[in-house]
């Protein structure tokens, strides 16, 4: 699998989570039989961010992308290309695979909301004092050059004498659970990491590895 969006190519407009359909392993055989294709060819859309003009426009996860406005996409990296160069204000019809069936999807062109705005510089007696943290975004993920989540909080910044500056917190880490808690929004790590605790458990997502680190309070 690859992480592809339009704004890693030139244009934040689209953000899919893509595998490469030509190399679909065993366990996606059921995938490429149920798009009945006998050599599947294209970018294969597994999730769609809520709200993004992808979703408006319809794309579902299951969708195989097979050309941009008449250009073909042999792979993700062929979609990345056909769309990242489209200016943003217009219009792509996106040719799709569905069950079968082909269609074409006209998908707006829009610069990915920069994200951030939520942000806040966690204090308190955690591990996490001292990092600004935010909701991820697709403008965000850009910025930080991290692979886009549909949920998730990430760390935007860490001062270096901090209680994260010393445990080893980055920029771009994206925290998945503290203590047994999902992490949705910084207000949710916010509230976690505001009492005192023995024991912290945490789990980060750093880079597409996934961490899990376990500290005396």
């Amino acid at each position: 699998d690859a992480d592809l969006g339009a704004g890693e190519r030139g244009n934040d407009a689209l953000r899919h989570r893509l595998s490469h359909a030509e190399g679909i392993a065993d366990g996606e055989h059921d995938v490429a039989e149920s798009l009945r294709l006998a050599r599947p060819t294209g970018a294969l859309v597994v999730s769609v961010v809520t709200n993004s003009p992808a979703a408006r426009a319809g794309l579902r996860a299951g969708d195989l992308i097979t050309a941009v406005d008449g250009q073909a996409v042999e792979d993700p990296d062929g979609f990345g290309y056909r769309f990242g160069v489209k200016p943003i204000g217009g219009m792509a019809s996106i040719a799709v695979t569905r069950s079968g069936r082909n269609l074409v999807v006209p998908v707006a062109l829009e610069p990915a909301p920069p994200g951030g705005q939520d942000a806040i510089t966690l204090t308190g007696p955690s591990p996490f004092a001292g990092a600004k943290v935010a909701t991820l975004a697709p403008g965000l993920a850009d910025e930080l050059r991290v692979s886009h989540r549909t949920e998730g909080v990430v760390i935007m910044a860490v001062e270096p004498s901090s209680a994260a500056g010393q445990v080893g917190l980055q920029p771009g880490d994206i925290i998945l659970g503290v203590n047994g808690r999902e992490i949705r929004s910084p207000e949710d790590l916010r509230e976690v990491t505001a009492q005192r605790s023995r024991l912290w458990r945490f789990q980060i997502d750093r880079g597409g590895q996934i961490i899990n680190s376990m500290l005396g309070g």
